[in-house]
């Protein structure tokens, strides 16, 4: 993807944003970010599941764990300012900015 991106000149402002923040490579960035994008994926499909109250408080404390802080909570805060454009349930992204930011 970066070689490709790279290539046909395509804009990727969430490595331009991780590049100022890491040392890590444009490769690295890019799992990153889809590493954090599936962990977004799937507990945005398991909060959209039928759950006990237990298993919400549990989502809940995953939700913060992961995208308190760290690389998921700066690939998060990018997609929260984009809203509606993510393609992300906005429902949950405002779900997950109450969560982390609690």
């Amino acid at each position: 993807m970066v070689k490709a991106s790279e290539e046909l000149d395509a804009v990727r402002p969430l490595i331009e944003k991780f590049r100022g923040l890491t040392t890590l490579s444009d490769e690295e960035i890019s799992a990153v970010l889809s590493f954090a994008a599936a962990n977004f994926i799937h507990r945005q499909t398991m909060f959209h599941s039928e759950l006990t109250d237990i298993e919400k408080k549990a989502l809940d404390n995953q939700i913060r764990a992961l995208f308190r802080s760290g690389p998921f909570r700066v690939w998060f805060d990018a997609m929260h300012e984009r809203g509606d454009a993510t393609g992300f349930d906005v429902g949950f992204l405002r779900h997950v900015k109450k969560v982390v930011d609690e």
